[in-house]
């Protein structure tokens, strides 16, 4: 088994250990407060600029930035990293408060070790220190453990504000600890406290996009692009036009959001924040928001005008594969790594209520119908492939229909009367009321598709190729050839005149596809 592999291992145990071992210190009787705990003493506090807008962030040197809320909220957050140099090391990073009386952070700890010697496999304690983080006392600590057979080190640190105790772990493989010992200690100093009025870091600069060598391989250009953007430092897995047209936004295998001016393909705005992949986006229907959701199992609410991020919605669960809207823009959904699929509450930014039922946690593709009132959902399950729509009030089961295996990418029709979906041969219309069969059209390799405004015309693509059809006759109107890898993602202008496709070639383009 890969380094890594086991270093995911010890970081889950570890992390469910430490987290049970702390919580259990809580129902302990208090400990008294040592001399330590009220003059922790510690090297000269290094500083640290504030994350923005996250609760962590990896910094160019290598190091975690941790800033803690200003409302200290009892919880944790975990997070899996690889080191800058992306040599293969992992390391993980356990983050949480935990409430307990008003004592220092030394004797939180004593409560804790006893606890943490029966979770964890033959925890010993190897080196504590005293230091100041913020001006609060805090205690570090490094322990090793074993997971499997691999020998295992973790450093940990507890500061403590009043009667909470935030705490704060790395985890790793022994025989990289050594190198990275400093790395850790480090780190302790940026583990701080934000107060009311610290003014938001700049934004990271985005990457830099080199200059495009020409492939003698790649297709002629169709006559019908009209812009090729570039930017992304990364596969481009996913664009959307904004509903009035005026911009397009993109998310990349390079955990960024790009925002483009449509009409000229100029890059306005760049939106880091998240830890992992991106895998789904979404304009509010009055265009004033972007939702964004990510296997880092965080769903992002942005400002699309300004680019900043307005909230983290809290409480999902797996990874995020999409994100849509409500059409009344009241409610967001999200789906993944789940049986269920979420909505959101966008008012009170909270949970609303779970919808579906799956039998594996796999859900590809949720739609809203246009009415609000249902939405279609398919999951990738090898024993049962069917359509199923929903009762988004009730989250009760509609209907549901067998489908031609598994369906890759789906889409209702403006006037909600129909539902398109790509199956093994080709894409298949159903009337979205009853589930029967309206009409196919044979395709091989097809994976997205998208409708028209005006619900005449159906985009589909295959690999690097994009073919238009018109839906009433099902003849191919338009072939648009370009990209020189896969594409991932089709969105049609609201004026239906243009249409944007994403590709694992690092652009974006956008194609005339006016027909009369």
């Amino acid at each position: 088994m890969p380094k890594t592999q086991f270093t995911f291992i010890a970081v889950l145990l570890a992390a469910a250990s430490l987290m049970g071992s702390l919580a259990q210190a809580d129902s302990k009787p208090n400990a008294p407060a040592t001399a330590s705990d009220k003059q922790a003493a510690g090297p000269e506090k290094a500083a640290a600029a504030p994350a923005a807008n996250s609760d962590r962030q990896y910094d160019p040197k290598g190091r975690f930035s941790i800033v803690l809320p200003k409302d200290w909220v009892e919880g944790r957050q975990e997070g899996h990293y690889q080191s800058p140099d992306n040599t293969g090391y992992t390391e993980s990073l356990t983050t949480g408060i935990k409430k307990d009386s008003s004592i220092g952070p030394t004797a939180y700890l004593d409560k804790a070790i006893p606890s943490m010697q029966k979770r964890i496999p033959e925890f010993k304690e190897i080196e504590r220190w005293e230091l100041k983080i913020d001006d609060k006392p805090a205690v570090g600590m490094i322990y090793t453990f074993k997971v499997l057979t691999q020998d295992c080190k973790n450093v940990l640190y507890v500061v403590s504000q009043g009667d909470q105790h935030a705490f704060m772990t790395f985890s790793t493989l022994t025989e990289s600890f050594d190198e990275w010992k400093d790395q850790f200690q480090k780190s302790a100093v940026t583990f701080r406290f934000t107060r009311p009025g610290d003014p938001p870091p700049p934004k990271p600069k985005p990457p830099v996009v080199p200059d495009e060598v020409p492939d003698p391989n790649a297709p002629k250009d169709s006559s019908q692009i009209l812009l090729t953007l570039r930017g992304h430092a990364g596969s481009v897995d996913g664009v959307k036009y904004s509903p009035d047209g005026k911009q397009l936004a993109s998310f990349s295998q390079d955990k960024t959001i790009r925002l483009w001016d449509s009409a000229t393909g100029k890059s306005i705005d760049y939106l880091p924040g998240h830890r992992a992949q991106i895998t789904g986006i979404d304009f509010s229907p009055d265009g004033t928001q972007l939702a964004s959701g990510s296997v880092d199992e965080k769903v992002y609410l942005w400002d699309a005008k300004s680019g900043e991020l307005q909230t983290k919605l809290e409480g999902a669960r797996g990874f995020i594969f999409g994100v849509a809207y409500s059409p009344d823009g009241k409610t967001l959904a999200s789906w993944g790594n789940d049986i269920e699929i979420q909505l959101w509450d966008l008012a009170q930014k909270k949970p609303l209520r779970k919808v579906g039922s799956y039998r594996i946690a796999n859900i590809n593709s949720v739609k809203f119908h246009p009415d609000g009132k249902s939405l279609a959902a398919v999951a990738l399950d090898p024993q049962i492939d069917q359509m199923k729509l929903w009762d988004v009030a009730s989250g009760k089961e509609v209907r549901a229909w067998k489908t031609d295996g598994m369906v890759n990418g789906m889409a209702f029709s403006p006037d909600g009367k129909m539902l398109a979906g790509v199956e093994k041969n080709g894409l298949t219309f159903w009337n979205s009321a009853t589930g029967e069969v309206i009409r196919q059209i044979p395709l091989k390799y097809a994976r997205l598709v998208a409708f028209s405004p005006d619900g005449k015309r159906v985009a589909t693509a295959s690999s690097v190729d994009i073919r238009i059809f018109d839906v009433a006759s099902s003849k191919e109107v338009l072939a648009l050839t370009g990209h020189s890898a896969t594409i991932h993602g089709l969105s049609f202008s609201p004026d239906g005149t243009r249409l944007a496709s994403a590709s694992y070639d690092k652009k974006i383009k956008i194609w005339n596809v006016k027909t009369e």
